[in-house]
């Protein structure tokens, strides 16, 4: 490989992981939404032990989840709506 292409390729992975960054996509997501993970993933263990839950989505609300379940082929989704007080108001939809 060239030195052109190389550092174009170069050039095209960086821009990518820095919009992976600012979007949180991916491996981003956690550490965009730390405290929201935080609070989905003890939720989700206190409600649902075992179940799995996507990377957390913004919203026009708060954010949202969709919960799967060990065993069953239905999913939930889950709303997280922040409060003034730090704490978070959920909502479930089946």
């Amino acid at each position: 490989m060239n030195k052109k292409k190389l550092f174009t390729f170069t050039a095209a992975a960086a821009a990518a992981a820095l919009y992976s960054a600012v979007t949180g996509k991916g491996i981003f997501n956690r550490m965009r939404f730390k405290d929201e993970h935080d609070a989905i993933a003890r939720y989700v263990e206190s409600n649902y032990p075992g179940a799995v839950y996507s990377p957390v989505q913004k919203t026009e609300m708060g954010y949202a989840v969709v919960i799967r379940r060990p065993n069953r082929s239905s999913k939930i989704m889950l709303y997280a709506m922040p409060c003034e007080d730090g704490h978070y108001v959920f909502k479930e939809v089946v």
